[in-house]
């Protein structure tokens, strides 16, 4: 009988590198994140620290405005860097979603390759068995035509 071959191993490699694509994209996506909730941190101190000082630095109604222009910046500032964040976590919940999807298509296949391997065993053991007992039949004629 002929050894096994898995007529669907090129569709297996492209699923696993789909999948271990998926793997690179969410590791990129998360690397992104952590930057980005520390540029949220940053621009949380930042305002903090805005905050605290004009209340020091305000003498008259121009520093006034320069200070409320400053604490307004940022605002916008850490405003973008949530945005950010919260736009980074939405992509890396879809490629956490992409990757899910990869490893159930490339795990199907795998489920497949593993049922036809086993047909294939079985049925080369029927094969095999069917052989011996034909020899063992002729064998057996053999010995007892002899015999007689």
């Amino acid at each position: 009988m002929r050894p096994f071959r898995f007529t669907l191993e090129s569709v297996r490699t492209l699923r696993e590198r789909v999948e271990r694509d998926a793997k690179e994209a969410l590791a990129r996506d998360l690397a992104e994140q952590t930057a980005h909730e520390q540029a949220l941190a940053q621009a949380d101190q930042r305002l903090l620290a805005a905050i605290a000082a004009p209340r020091r630095l305000a003498p008259d109604a121009a520093a006034f405005v320069a200070v409320q222009e400053f604490l307004e910046r940022r605002e916008r500032e850490r405003q973008t860097a949530a945005q950010l964040l919260a736009a980074k976590e939405q992509d890396v919940a879809d490629r956490r979603a992409e990757l899910a999807h990869a490893s159930r298509e490339r795990e199907a296949l795998a489920r497949l390759e593993r049922r036809q391997r086993q047909a294939h065993a079985a049925a080369t053991a029927r094969v095999s068995e069917a052989e011996l007992g034909e020899a063992a039949l002729v064998a057996h004629r053999r010995l007892r035509g002899g015999a007689s």
